[in-house]
């Protein structure tokens, strides 16, 4: 071969050895560059996690702070409403041995009258008792609502609890 030939094929050689040389440097960079871009991306998107955990976790203990008080006042409010029926029915019972004993004196004066006295008596006596127990009712009935209202205010407390936790998580 001549020597410009092999001058040539060495520039050749060369410049393809320069030109790969180039490519590989280049190449190096660009992979270094892209995975410092990830990296950084990686570092940010595990920081917006550990931040978005710990707001749910507060919310959430926060949630549960909450309705456990919710569920200790509606069980405050369920012993309240124990008791209130408890003296009620207790007064139902003092007011039932009342009613008797009206019943029995209704019963003498009407022994000292006649037949119609006695009826009367007897009539007197059931009203006596029927008014008894419809007051008894009419108490019970409003110690029942008002339990129903402490637990629709509880119950209605922990949905909106619950709708606040989820609008936090849909932040």
């Amino acid at each position: 071969m001549n020597a410009k030939a092999i001058i040539g094929v060495l520039l050749l050689l060369g410049s393809i050895g320069i030109l790969f040389g180039s490519y590989s440097i280049g190449s190096k960079h660009g992979q270094q560059k892209v995975q410092s871009q990830w990296d950084i991306q990686k570092e940010s998107d595990r920081v917006a996690t550990e931040k978005l955990k710990a707001s749910y976790e507060k919310a959430q203990a926060q949630l549960r702070a909450e309705n456990a008080k919710v569920s200790h006042e509606l069980a405050q409010a369920n012993k309240q409403y124990e008791v209130e029926l408890t003296q009620l029915r207790s007064d139902y019972s003092e007011r039932l041995r009342s009613s008797d004993e009206r019943a029995k004196v209704y019963q003498r004066h009407a022994e000292s009258g006649a037949l119609e006295c006695r009826n009367l008596a007897v009539h007197a006596a059931k009203l006596d008792l029927s008014l008894e127990e419809g007051r008894s009712l009419v108490r019970e009935l409003r110690a029942t609502l008002g339990q129903r209202d402490n637990t629709i205010r509880a119950l209605s407390q922990q949905l909106l609890n619950d709708r606040k936790l989820l609008s936090v998580s849909g932040d």
